[in-house]
């Protein structure tokens, strides 16, 4: 009996040691999925920002490659002055130059040019 008691007592402590293992590997493993769940989800932020930040330099990219494409010669004032020596109005000189006619008039008092006034200028 006392022999069957002891297998008994060593079973047992063999099975306490053995559960409080398991514990202490559950616990262990829990910490290690809220490690990775974490490492997860910022991968995704890294990705979501990457793919952001890619597309933001891409429309950059695009809109300063678009905007060489888009940008005309601007009319010099010495153009522009010829133009009004020759009688053309204001009005005529900013169509043919593509520009506002503000811009022709400020090109031309720049140039000391006087306007050249026409009926369309004046009302």
């Amino acid at each position: 009996m006392t022999l069957q008691l002891g297998l008994f007592a060593t079973m047992l402590l063999l099975q306490g040691a053995l559960a409080w293992r398991l514990i202490a590997t559950e616990r262990a493993l829990e910490r290690v999925q809220i490690r990775l769940a974490n490492q997860g989800e910022a991968l995704s932020l890294l990705t979501d920002t990457s793919e952001n930040g890619f597309g933001a330099m891409a429309r950059e990219l695009d809109r300063l490659a678009t905007a060489e494409v888009k940008s005309a010669r601007r009319p010099s004032t010495r153009s522009v002055a010829t133009a009004a020596r020759k009688g053309r109005s204001v009005t005529d000189i900013a169509a043919s130059e593509r520009v506002s006619e503000g811009e022709v008039r400020l090109r031309l008092s720049m140039a000391g040019q006087r306007q050249p006034l026409m009926a369309a200028d004046r009302g």
